[in-house]
């Protein structure tokens, strides 16, 4: 799939690489996700800010980089203002879905957040997610963005506790194991994002 993304874009981007802020051309850095369609985010053309080298790089030689490759993406509202961000599942070598990167967009610039697949999986309809730090360390969170950062604000959640029990919380309040299992289900059965497959946009190449 790399294969397939890079050479589709008829190395719009990918001709050269630009792994630093002074090899991308940042003319495009202040636009913000709003204006820019979800075609020329996916085939590279936009500039997006990789906040884990803070470094305005294309889309593509981020994948190239890291030996990612785009499996799906949505765009979804993550943090209720309003405004969407974009969504995309990555796959790495033979891991079909190994993570997601997280566009979000401040109108000064496109921030990439880079999320393995347990810190950030079953994306729902509404935003919510689940995560997971280990067999008795789950849960759902929903996430909020501010100066080109972010925040996991946990919703319902286990956790183990020094004394090797394990402590369950919804909204803030303690819960019963009962109470948290029937959250959890209602959670799972909620209508998931709107995943749609990169292949659909990749431009004709003739």
């Amino acid at each position: 799939m790399i294969a397939a993304l890079c050479t589709a874009v008829v190395a719009v981007s990918c001709a050269e690489p630009h792994n630093t802020e002074t090899d991308v051309d940042k003319s495009n850095d202040n636009n913000s996700f709003e204006d820019i369609s979800n075609k020329e985010i996916l085939d590279s053309t936009a500039i997006i800010f990789d906040t884990n080298t803070n470094e305005s790089v294309y889309l593509c030689d981020y994948l190239v980089d890291s030996s990612l490759s785009v499996y799906n993406y949505t765009a979804i509202d993550l943090n209720s203002d309003g405004t969407c961000e974009m969504v995309i599942q990555l796959s790495k070598g033979t891991t079909e879905y190994w993570g997601s990167l997280i566009l979000h967009s401040d109108q000064e610039r496109i921030y990439a957040h880079e999320f393995t697949y347990r810190s950030f999986y079953d994306l729902k309809a509404d935003g919510t997610f689940m995560y997971s730090a280990g067999a008795s360390d789950y849960g759902i969170a929903k996430m909020d963005f501010i100066s080109g950062s972010y925040t996991i604000i946990p919703i319902a959640y286990c956790e183990s506790t020094e004394d090797q029990d394990i402590a369950y919380i919804i909204n803030g309040n303690i819960a019963s194991k009962d109470q948290f299992d029937i959250y959890i289900s209602e959670q799972i059965d909620k209508a998931v994002a709107d995943w749609q497959e990169f292949t659909s946009l990749m431009p004709t190449t003739e």
